[in-house]
């Protein structure tokens, strides 16, 4: 299984996932790692269910998110300066 890049905003990273829906998650714990080969990655699946949602690994902090069997690695951006995306008109 290979890893692809996602980029996401910090609030959309696995973590913040987790935390919000710890009670409807289960995990399975040292699994090995996709990017640093140690068994310390877990993986979050859907409650009761064998839907894999995300993955995080203890020892790298390698983060990322599954669709279908595909995993995505979730990145995190920083914004320098804040931006408009379009010009404010005023009435």
């Amino acid at each position: 299984m290979h890893a692809r890049k996602a980029r996401a905003t910090r609030f959309l990273g696995l973590k913040f996932i987790v935390k919000g829906m710890r009670e409807s998650m289960e995990k399975t714990i040292h699994n090995v790692c996709l990017k640093c080969g140690e068994n310390a990655m877990n993986v979050y699946y859907e409650d009761g269910s064998d839907i894999r949602l995300g993955a995080w690994c203890e020892s790298c902090n390698f983060k990322g998110f599954f669709v279908g069997k595909e995993f995505f690695e979730v990145t995190e951006l920083e914004a320098k300066k804040a931006m408009r995306t379009r010009p404010y008109i005023r009435k």
